[in-house]
């Protein structure tokens, strides 16, 4: 069976980062970096874009690639990216809330199980 590419925005301003709270479903209440499913036909930046703009009403700027693997039915894509205007107006349109987090503050939050990887492999380093 193909995994599913999802796209997770690891949105940079001001050397803190975008992480929002899950709002339903099994997932209720804990912490991940935003983003959903890529359409057919769509690229990565294209999806993240889309989904970030959906989600939270910002515009971005998809910078790169961080890091993919695979979890559970997923393939997760953690892509770099920056709001495009200097005031960033959050709109909660699909998560409970969000939080502007230094990469110290990170282990403060309990996150969905797919962005732990992320989490352990990245911010872990920034913390040395």
């Amino acid at each position: 069976m193909n995994k599913i590419d999802v796209v997770c925005g690891v949105l940079i301003k001001n050397d803190k980062y975008l992480i929002t709270q899950k709002r339903g479903g099994k997932d209720h209440c804990l912490w991940e970096f935003p983003g959903g499913k890529v359409n057919p036909n769509e690229t990565c930046f294209e999806a993240i874009y889309r989904e970030i703009k959906e989600e939270l009403g910002i515009s971005i700027v998809p910078k790169n690639e961080i890091m993919r693997y695979e979890f559970d039915i997923y393939n997760l894509i953690f892509i770099e990216c920056l709001p495009k205007n200097k005031t960033t107006n959050v709109t909660l349109n699909v998560h409970l809330d969000y939080k502007w987090v230094t990469p110290t503050q990170i282990n403060d939050f309990d996150f969905v199980g797919g962005d732990l990887k992320f989490i352990n492999a990245i911010f872990k380093i920034l913390q040395n």
